[in-house]
């Protein structure tokens, strides 16, 4: 199993599991993840990319990209969580380096890019992410992939917490 989330790397309202259950939650995560089959993926258009740009921008903006349309997603339920290998840049960046990490992570992406302004952090992160109608197979996979950021919740635009190691 991938490290476990431990109390000190936890957000929110995380839930403390002890190491045997995180462990089962991880393992189902992989299977969710090795399950989703990745097909062709689109180009990303220059008018995408200045869109994902403009939303990086605003605070706690963002926006999710299928890689299998090229285009951004609109969605009012589901949740999305990050699947690891992201990047994080500063607020100043240019959009020329924005571009560049979109297109990087992408490449190496399964179904999505998720692009996200954290006002937290001071940063925008760009993911890999994946996508799902169902709550356990995102906090799954967040569990799995040591996603401390959280599973984004399309339908509340709020995080969804993956639990953590109890002490």
């Amino acid at each position: 199993m991938v490290k476990p989330i431990t109390a000190e790397e936890a957000r929110g309202d995380s839930t403390a599991l002890d190491y045997d259950t995180l462990a089962a939650l991880a393992n189902y995560g992989e299977r969710v993840l090795a399950d989703a089959v990745v097909r062709s993926k689109a180009a990303l258009s220059d008018a995408v990319l200045a869109y994902a740009y403009a939303m990086a921008a605003t605070p706690w903006g963002g926006v999710t990209i299928s890689l299998a349309t090229g285009r951004p997603i609109d969605r009012d339920s589901g949740y999305a969580v990050s699947t690891g290998g992201g990047v994080s840049m500063s607020f100043a960046a240019s959009e020329d380096t924005f571009r560049d990490h979109v297109i990087r992570v992408a490449s190496a992406a399964g179904h999505y890019v998720g692009v996200f302004h954290d006002d937290d952090k001071s940063t925008i992160d760009i993911d890999p992410v994946y996508v799902t109608d169902f709550e356990l197979d995102a906090v799954a996979v967040a569990v799995a992939r040591h996603s401390t950021g959280g599973v984004y919740d399309f339908s509340t635009g709020d995080a969804v917490w993956p639990p953590h190691l109890a002490k």
